[in-house]
């Protein structure tokens, strides 16, 4: 059987089948019917939290909450905290904090969440990460060039990386990684 879609699909139909069986997933606070917020949902969340909880103008929010959202997108995508102003980083992190509990009480993930959560279900959850693996022996991904570091980890962790192996799959940044050749397959 088949199972085709982009990074964002596939991590949302394990996120609706594994959101409430998954001890890693409960802590999220969200059901199986929950709703994905596009950037347009995200912004607006953001400016909501911005005005009606953090004293933003809606001028400020305006400026404000795009940025905000990019910066927890590479935060998400890289694992990395983005370079801020030491007066920055407070305001962050508040805004952060509560745009999370907005999306939970909203019962949603944003679209870098699918990704976030699913990469930490397979890094947590090792059976999840074992049917996973056994329900797709074989993963074929287009454009594999365009993948950003979490979706690579996302289809290490399925194709089931391992330290030696004849396969040497190139990745953003021209980092190289060992990905099982048997299961992997490269297009673009």
């Amino acid at each position: 059987r088949v199972h085709a879609g982009t990074f964002h699909s596939v991590c949302a139909r394990i996120l609706r089948r594994e959101v409430e069986n998954r001890l890693v997933l409960r802590k999220t606070g969200r059901t199986a019917d929950f709703v994905v917020f596009d950037a347009g949902d995200s912004i607006g969340t953001m400016r909501q939290v911005l005005e009606e909880q953090m004293f933003f103008t809606p001028k400020q929010s305006l400026e404000t909450a795009p940025k905000l959202i990019s910066r927890l997108g590479r935060e998400r995508s890289f694992g990395e905290m983005p370079i801020m102003r030491r007066d920055e980083v407070q305001l962050y992190v508040e805004a952060k904090n509560r745009y999370e509990r907005a999306l939970i009480a909203s019962n949603a993930f944003d679209f870098d969440q699918l990704l976030s959560h699913t990469s930490m279900l397979l890094r947590d959850d090792p059976d999840a990460l074992r049917d996973y693996r056994e329900r797709w022996p074989h993963i074929l991904v287009d454009e594999f060039q365009d993948t950003n570091s979490i979706q690579y980890d996302i289809v290490a962790r399925l194709a089931g990386a391992r330290s030696t192996t004849a396969a040497d799959v190139g990745m953003e940044g021209g980092k190289k990684n060992d990905v099982r050749a048997s299961s992997l397959f490269v297009v673009g």
